[in-house]
């Protein structure tokens, strides 16, 4: 505890300066009290002073002192102590004429800045004894100022014997200051004071009800019992500042522990109370004590808070709202609430009393046009006044224009006994305030406020101060633009129910200027809702965001009736939807300084200073208006901008139609005379929802109409719901049912379910709804499916509903539009079920009852408005709309205005007739039909009308139309607005490229409509000028859609091998509503100066629904016509192909039609068909290009694939060789004989045949005459004695040729003897095509050498009969399996008798079907009787298989195997004729197997019953194998030994049935297994030739060919897997063998001339079971063998 000594030095006089005027100036400095001597003080204790001032009378004239008295506490760091308000306490007679003596000035400071004011400085100016009193008596000559000083810190840094001084000093007669006397305080430690409780008391409620409109005041009591000084903070808290208004908060009173202050108002009055803040006041009281602590005693301060509660109606009590006290101190915090109740408000009545006293001043005298004028009005209140007060501005004068706006009053200040109007606490609601027009005008010239009760609470005497009882008020006017020249504003008041008038004031107009400066141009600003400038602009599409825009006017600034307009742009050119929409537009917020800017009459409802507007959808405002009316800064001066500042609150509606990811931008400009000044915009993006937000809090639907509603009879019925939306919440609100039920004739329809524009405040965003209809057998709508879109609530976030059954700012009402026809039921009901919102259950059903009503008729127009038709083009299009180019689709649009201005509902039947003018058969067809859109006036049509199409009277179109609206009902929504009434119909009329009309002449398209049954209808027609589509400009701008066109691909990369046919899939994308003329161009690129890819075909394969019109005309098959041609010149492949579609439309029909698909709609399928070429460069893995070039509308894309070239080593030319007799008949010497030979590719030949010829090996005796060949460049060399070689060059797989000659039959004696030996001969003239192919890189899998051979042989029958039977075989060498021949009708007996002999195979050696004869007849060809002739040194067969076919591809093979038996003639027994192009004969198998190693197999064929006589075509097929394997192979492993785990298996290699693989087959341990499991390897391997045993690393490995018969392998785990290994490792291992390998090799085995073919194997224990094809065990030994033939 600080103890402090306290010690006076007093001087008793003071010695002046040299100087003075007046030296005999006595001062007096003495403590009071227990003070007066020394004492130990402690924190707490205090000390008064009494200082006097004697300032004698002079016997001479009066003289006169300037007297100032400075008072200093301890001044340090840290206060110690702190003193009062000096008091003055007397003031003798002697000094009457100086009033100043009085009331000085006293200024207090705190070196702390608090409330502890450590200083005083007194100054009382001149001061002057004028003796007239008493002149020598010395008490009537003295001042006396009394002041008193408390500690209230012990420093912790202080030691004992501290000491501190309280200085008094004064100055005079201009002298510098003077020190009078001190007192000195000596810290010492002593004990004592504790820290006590800090507590609030309560209040009994029954005192806090006060009347609506009146003041009141809260004394709340502070317990505090605190020895030490503690930071003290008391705050008051409104929590309900709409109803209740926070003045200002005092200390008052106090009880005797704080006592030691003995003017706490003072201090608390000047520097503690804060001003409303956050609906709260603060005073900081600073470190103060209760200097009663010590004995124990608790204290008291009474904090009085004066509030006032706001007026609603009048007469209702309840409670209104808290207000919460918090007390703080250095070690505690408490609060407590005091609950506030509302009483009906004070009647006016009779005052008895003292009234208030009044003065007006005004600012000024002279004002200007739109300034404002300001009259000053201060009230006295008597104390103890208590009255309702009203107070009237009035403008009017005599004009009979409004020349004065009545602006606002506005509280200046209140003193402390009227606290209860202190300005920040006034009644503000525009409820308060009634404006009114005397000329009936929006310019209020006329305000009465209803300010509420007045208050003098007498707390303070005027001597506290001379303000305690006085209000001021500010009357603020404005001039509007008038022709008077003085103005004569008036104030009234009304206090109870007398009305004073206060008077009024002459104000002279003058001229004046506006924003002549840079100084009073306004400044604006745009953020967005959190204030922030930067780029916030990320928005949810369908979320409602809110922007400021503020306006900054400067002080003085006059700015004439000022317009901004706010704008949305549209979510694309020409879309007709804006990409944001306004929806609210308030003015949130006007400075003070602008007080005839009144906020409320901008925000009521249907103001008519803010209006909106539509450009692009009338159900969304996409302009807003805001007439701001002339603004007037009246202050002079402003050192806050908000105070001169409006704020504007714009909330709009990110659309839908912005898109994902899209921007937008809502621009601002302002305008008054004379600037016109853009202010900028405010950017917001848009991102799409994967699911929308859930709704926070729980709505409400209900029935406006709870009982039976009356339904209208052919008419429109509106049922009305109640929706209501939780405040603050955000979310969608979908799938709501609205059915009809119990309805037993099902004829009534859901026409429409809406949300009405009528929508509470705190949901002003319009929304989405969106409807799907489910219809019943009669066609009438029962059901509608209803999202009604996002619904985004404005309000306080709250997340809650009012719960009664009203309709409120935060509803929205459903209406649900029904139609009911006569044959309806005479009760139904409407359901109304399933609302979901987001993230919440379904909402509760509602049902609501109808009963049959009135009749209305269907109506007929009173005045049919015209037909209105155009053509809807592509916004950007700079083409004549009034042309229609040749396969354009032309949209004609055609608006009918169906009633307008009519106010009651009506329903009428509804159709649209198009046509196309008479006379023009063929010129046009109509494709599509529909409603665009109808105006919020019509409703119930059929949602999606399908068009009636006839021909018309054309041919080959359907040029007439027919579109049934079906009943269509007119509701007043919005009857003045032509565009709510408007029904606009879309018609898509094609010109096609042969249209009957010439270009550059007309076709006119008629219109009309129909309106109930054809009673009421109107006619009109569009002409079009056809021109052809060369002449269509195109544009390169389509804005309607999110792509431009584009193509696409299914896979961008296809491989392929050579000649193998191949479809290259094209997209080409038009964007919606373009249009464009449209050629196809799908090409490949040549390579190394040769086609790469031969295009077989080309074709449109479909059209999607909005592009593909011309697929009519297109599948007609001769109206448009794809051309080929090569790039290459003298090549005969196609590498492009060429379509010109003419102009084509984007119709954008499935949009409209709600039935949009993105994977086909607006999209062209073409489809190109070929194969690689064998390029020069096509070697393995190269790429070649093909692609597809659309160019539209001013657009070439291009979109292409790479088709990769796949090889497998057997590609080679296989050619048609076919030989024709042109000549016949015995020839003789010297005749001639000619020939011709027919050379294509056949179907699967797979290279371009290089180096093409052909050789005729003739006899020295035969010679060339003369040739002729359509190959270009054909030349040849003989030797002139055994052959004649033709050079065709290369010939590509397209091209064929014919090779025409003649031969001369020698006359030499060679051919003499030849004819005198031999009798009749056969002269047979061998003759081949000859191929080679092109070098590849792989030259093992391409050799170059290969020379591809197809033979033929010529017969020439001679004219002698040869002497011998047979003649030299001159075929020696020729391949035996691959042949072709002509022969002449049915007889084809002259075949090569080698020509058949096959190869061997086991005993199902052909049921693969791989040999065969084949017989093409050329054309359609009836086979009555088809016979087998088997010479006798052929094989006998057994039996065959017959084959037939239309295409040469697909073979339908009998099912029946016909038994020929060995039989040396056999009839197949065919059970009807058989009408076929090509004939198989498959030989099944022969009777002896073994006549296969020697003798031929084959036979004479005669086909009887032929319709034609063409050239026949007979060959021979036989498959081929490698020749690196073996056909049949069995390798046996090592006997057992140490470390070899795969002894004695037995591995077996034998070709498959088909031959065109190689299957083996292991048996583990076959030596010793008891049994034949044979287990089939894996596949990659043909033959296993080697098993290789490591004695020393232990390791077994088998090594064999792959299929291929070139790659070598190896497997380590008895041939499951193999991996591939080379020629070197083989090798090496080969190598080792004997030595550190054990190897067994593999033995080959073919067929044993005249004997099974029995191998011994290896003698086993037990028998073996045959598993495996081919392998079985002898009946005897157990050996193995191998059956070649089945024996």
């Amino acid at each position: 505890m600080l103890m402090i000594v306290v010690v006076m030095v007093i001087a008793a006089s003071v010695i002046p300066s040299v100087g003075a005027v007046n030296a005999s100036v006595n001062v007096d400095y003495a403590k009071q009290g227990n003070c007066n001597s020394s004492i130990l003080v402690r924190v707490g204790d205090y000390c008064d002073f009494v200082v006097t001032i004697t300032i004698p009378y002079s016997t001479g004239p009066s003289v006169s002192t300037d007297l100032s008295v400075e008072i200093i506490m301890p001044d340090n760091d840290t206060a110690v102590m702190q003193v009062s308000k000096p008091q003055i306490a007397y003031v003798g007679s002697n000094f009457a004429n100086t009033q100043s003596i009085y009331d000085p000035s006293i200024t207090m400071t705190s070196a702390m800045n608090t409330s502890q004011f450590n200083d005083a400085r007194i100054d009382f100016g001149t001061v002057v004894n004028s003796g007239l009193y008493a002149p020598t008596n010395d008490t009537q000559s003295v001042i006396q100022i009394g002041f008193r000083s408390v500690v209230i810190s012990n420093p912790s840094y202080q030691t004992n014997g501290s000491q501190y001084w309280v200085t008094v000093g004064i100055e005079y007669n201009n002298a510098s200051e003077i020190w009078i006397g001190q007192a000195l305080f000596i810290f010492a430690n002593a004990s004592g004071g504790t820290i006590g409780p800090l507590s609030l008391g309560t209040i009994n409620n029954s005192t806090l009800q006060f009347a609506q409109g009146s003041p009141f005041s809260l004394a709340v009591p502070v317990n505090y019992n605190a020895t030490y000084a503690s930071n003290f903070v008391f705050t008051i808290k409104n929590n309900n500042p709409s109803q209740i208004g926070l003045c200002s908060a005092y200390i008052q009173t106090a009880s005797s522990g704080f006592q030691h202050l003995p003017t706490l108002g003072y201090e608390i009055s000047v520097n503690l109370t804060s001003a409303l803040v956050n609906n709260q006041i603060t005073i900081t009281l600073g470190q103060i004590v209760n200097t009663q602590s010590y004995s124990g005693s608790a204290s008291t301060l009474y904090i009085t808070v004066y509030g006032r509660v706001f007026k609603t109606d009048g007469v209702s009590s309840y409670t209104v709202g808290t207000l919460t006290a918090q007390a703080t101190s250095s070690s505690s915090t408490v609060s407590q609430t005091y609950s506030i109740s509302a009483l009906p408000s004070v009647a006016p009545y009779a005052i008895n009393g003292s009234l208030p006293t009044f003065s007006i001043t005004q600012q000024a005298s002279s004002v200007g046009i739109y300034q404002s004028l300001v009259m000053k009005v201060t009230m006295v209140i008597p104390s103890g006044f208590v009255a309702p007060v009203v107070i009237e501005l009035n403008g009017a004068g005599n004009s009979s224009t409004s020349s004065l706006k009545s602006c606002s009053v506005l509280i200046q200040s209140a003193g402390e006994n009227v606290a209860g109007s202190n300005p920040q606490c006034a009644d503000t609601s525009i409820s308060r305030r009634t404006y009114s027009s005397s000329v009936n005008s929006t310019i209020y010239d006329q305000l009465s406020y209803d300010y509420g009760v007045i208050q003098n609470t007498g707390v303070r005497q005027s001597s506290y101060s001379d303000d305690v009882n006085t209000l001021v008020l500010n009357a603020i006017f404005q001039v509007m633009n008038t022709t008077e020249t003085v103005l004569w504003p008036t104030v009234a008041m009304t206090l109870g129910n007398n009305t004073i008038w206060l008077g009024n004031a002459a104000y002279n107009v003058t001229p004046i200027s506006y924003n002549s400066t840079s100084l009073t141009q306004p400044t604006f600003s745009l953020s967005y809702e959190n204030n922030v400038t930067t780029n916030q602009s990320a928005t949810t599409l369908g979320y409602t965001r809110l922007f400021y825009y503020d306006i900054f006017t400067q002080a003085g600034g006059l700015y004439t009736p000022m317009t901004v307009r706010i704008t949305t742009n549209e979510s694309s050119p020409g879309s007709g939807q804006p990409a944001a929409s306004i929806c609210l537009v308030q003015v949130l917020s006007v400075g003070t300084n602008l007080p005839c800017l009144i906020p409320t009459y901008y925000n009521q409802p249907q103001s008519p200073f803010i209006t909106y507007a539509s450009r692009y959808n009338q159900r969304k405002n996409d302009t807003a208006y805001i007439q701001l009316g002339p603004l007037c800064n009246y202050q002079s001066t402003q050192t806050d901008s908000s105070l001169g500042q409006i704020r504007l609150g714009v909330y709009v509606k990110i659309e839908n139609a912005l898109g994902d990811g899209q921007s937008t931008y809502v621009s601002l400009d302002v305008y008054y005379a004379p600037t016109n000044i853009w202010v900028g915009q405010i950017l917001f993006s848009g991102s799409q929802l994967v699911t929308p937000p859930n709704v926070i809090g729980t709505p409400v639907l209900f029935a406006l109409n709870t009982s039976a509603q009356a339904y209208t009879i052919n008419g429109l019925t509106v049922a009305n719901y109640a929706l209501k939306v939780p405040s603050g919440s955000y979310g969608a609100y979908s799938l709501l049912n609205s059915a009809i039920t119990n309805e037993a004739n099902q004829q009534t329809s859901v026409c429409r379910v809406d949300i009405s524009p009528q929508r509470g405040s705190n949901v002003p965003c319009s929304n989405d709804v969106s409807s799907v209809f489910t219809y019943n057998t009669n066609g009438a709508s029962a059901i509608a499916t209803t999202n009604l879109g996002l619904i985004c609530s404005i309000g306080s976030n709250t997340s809650t509903v009012n719960a009664s059954l009203s309709v409120d700012s935060d509803t929205v009402i459903i209406q649900v539009y029904l139609l009911a026809t006569a044959q309806s039921a005479s009760t139904f009901n409407l359901q109304l079920s399933n609302l979901v919102p987001s993230g919440q259950s379904a909402l509760a059903s509602i049902i609501s009852s109808f009963t049959s009503g009135s009749t209305s008729s269907f109506g007929n127009p009173l005045t049919i408005n015209p037909l209105n038709a155009s053509v809807y083009e592509q916004m950007n299009d700079t083409n004549n709309g009034s042309f229609a180019y040749l396969g354009q689709d032309v949209s004609i649009r055609t608006q009918f205005v169906l009633a307008l201005n009519l106010t009651t509902q009506q329903c009428y039947p509804v159709a649209f007739l198009f046509g196309i003018a008479a006379g023009s058969s063929n010129a046009a067809y109509f494709t599509a039909g529909y409603v665009v859109s109808a105006g919020d006036n019509l409703m119930c049509m059929k949602s999606k009308a399908t068009p009636s199409l006839s021909s018309g009277g054309s041919t080959l179109y359907n040029s007439s139309m027919y579109l049934d609206l079906g009943t269509l009902c007119y509701y007043p929504i919005d009857p003045t607005n032509a565009t709510a009434s408007t029904l606009v119909v879309h018609a898509n009329v094609r010109v096609p490229v042969t249209t009957t009309v010439a270009v550059n002449n007309q076709l006119s398209v008629t219109i009309s409509a129909l309106i109930n049954n054809n009673q009421s209808f109107v006619n009109t027609s569009y002409p079009l000028i056809v021109k052809s589509y060369t002449s269509y400009t195109g544009f390169t701008l389509f804005s309607n859609d999110s792509s431009n066109v584009v193509l696409g691909v299914s896979n961008s990369t296809i491989q392929s091998g050579i000649r193998q046919p191949v479809t290259f899939d094209f997209k080409v994308y038009l964007p919606t509503y373009s249009q464009g003329r449209l050629q196809l161009l799908i090409a490949s690129v040549p390579v190394s100066s040769a086609v790469s890819v031969d295009i077989l075909s080309a074709t449109v394969l479909s059209a999607g629904i909005n592009v593909g019109s011309f697929m009519y005309e297109y599948a007609l098959g001769n109206k448009y016509q794809w051309t080929y041609s090569s790039s290459v010149a003298g090549s005969t492949y196609q590498d492009t192909a060429y379509l010109d579609l003419g102009v084509v439309t984007n119709t954008g029909i499935s949009t409209i039609i709600s039935n949009f698909s993105n994977a086909t709609d607006n999209f062209i399928a073409v489809r190109a068909t070929g194969y690689l070429t064998d390029n020069p460069l096509a070697e393995t893995n190269f790429a070649f290009t093909v692609g597809l070039t659309a160019t539209f509308a001013g657009y070439n894309i291009t979109q292409t694939y790479s088709n990769v070239v796949s090889r497998n080593g057997t590609e080679r030319p296989i050619m048609i060789v076919n030989r024709t007799d042109l000549t016949s008949g015995t020839y003789l010497m010297g005749s001639t004989y000619s020939g011709k030979i027919q050379y294509s590719h056949a179907n699967n030949s797979t290279a371009e045949c290089i180096n093409a010829q052909i050789i005729i090996y003739l006899p020295t005796w035969i010679s060339l005459q003369s040739y002729n060949s359509t190959t270009i460049g054909t030349n040849y060399t003989t030797d002139n004695s055994s052959y004649v070689l033709f050079n065709l060059g290369t010939l590509l797989f397209n091209d064929a040729g014919t090779l025409t000659f003649t031969l001369n039959i020698g006359t030499s004696n060679q051919m003499a003897l030849v004819y005198q030996r031999y009798n009749s001969p056969i002269i047979t003239i061998p003759h081949e095509f000859l191929c080679m192919k092109r070098a590849r890189t792989n030259v093992a899998y391409y050799p170059a050498s290969t020379v591809f051979v197809f033979q033929d042989v010529i017969s020439l029958s001679t004219s002698m009969t040869s002497v011998a039977s047979t003649y030299s075989n001159i075929l020696g060498g020729l391949d035996s399996c691959q042949f072709s021949s002509s022969v002449r009708g049915s007889d084809a007996s002259l075949v090569r008798s080698s020509g058949w002999q096959t190869g061997y195979r086991s005993h199902q050696w052909m049921l693969s079907g791989t040999t065969y004869m084949q017989i093409s007849f050329g054309n359609l060809t009836l086979v009555n009787s088809i016979q087998l002739t088997v010479p006798a040194a052929f094989a006998p067969i057994l039996s065959i298989q017959i084959g037939y076919s239309w295409d040469g591809v697909s073979f339908a093979v009998d099912s029946m195997v016909y038994p020929v038996n060995g039989s040396s003639s056999y009839i197949v027994p065919l059970a009807s004729s058989l009408l076929i192009r090509y004939l198989r004969i498959y030989i099944i198998d022969v009777v002896q197997p073994s006549d296969l190693l020697t003798k031929t197999s084959g036979f004479v064929l005669n086909v009887t019953g032929l319709v034609n006589t063409s050239d026949t075509t007979v060959a021979s097929v036989c498959s081929s194998t490698s020749n690196a394997l073996n056909v049949r192979s069995v390798l046996v492993a090592p006997p057992t030994q140490t470390g070899l785990t795969y002894a004695d298996d037995v591995y077996v290699c034998d070709e498959s049935i088909t031959r065109t693989s190689f299957l083996c087959h292991v048996l583990l341990n076959g030596g010793t297994s008891s049994s034949a499991t044979w287990i089939a390897l894996n596949t990659t391997v043909a033959n296993i030739n080697l098993f290789a045993f490591d004695t020393s690393e232990k390791t077994q490995s088998l090594y064999g060919y792959a299929q291929d018969g070139v790659s070598i392998i190896r497997s380590n785990d008895r041939g499951l897997t193999w991996l591939v290994t080379d020629q070197t490792e083989l090798s090496n291992v080969t190598v080792q063998c004997g030595s550190t390998k054990v190897c067994h090799t593999s033995n080959t085995y073919g067929l044993t001339v005249g004997a099974p073919g029995v191998t011994a194997m290896q003698a086993g224990i037990n028998p073996w079971a045959a598993s495996v094809q081919g392998l079985w065990t002898q009946s005897s030994g157990g050996a193995l063998v191998f059956d070649w033939f089945g024996n």
